[in-house]
């Protein structure tokens, strides 16, 4: 985390076939379209402070148990 990121490979992630858990909070993330392998279950995007509500809906993550988004200034969530 803090590590200024803005912007991430949207198959970064596939390759680690056993990762569980991704940390990527206090960052610069405005678009997350990223995929992950099914055994996510934890994923941080708090402390991104620019990051597009319709990035994280759209988050490809069938086993995703935890989502962390605050202080992502999000004024409100979608009723669906």
């Amino acid at each position: 985390n803090s590590n200024l990121l803005t912007r991430i490979p949207g198959d970064y992630f596939l390759s680690f076939h056993s990762l569980q858990s991704v940390d990527l909070s206090s960052n610069r993330i405005t678009k997350f379209n990223c995929r992950f392998p099914d055994g996510l279950t934890t994923l941080d995007l708090s402390y991104n402070n620019c990051i597009e509500l319709e990035s994280i809906w759209s988050i490809d993550a069938p086993n995703l148990k935890v989502l962390k988004i605050g202080f992502c200034g999000l004024k409100n969530l979608p009723d669906d």
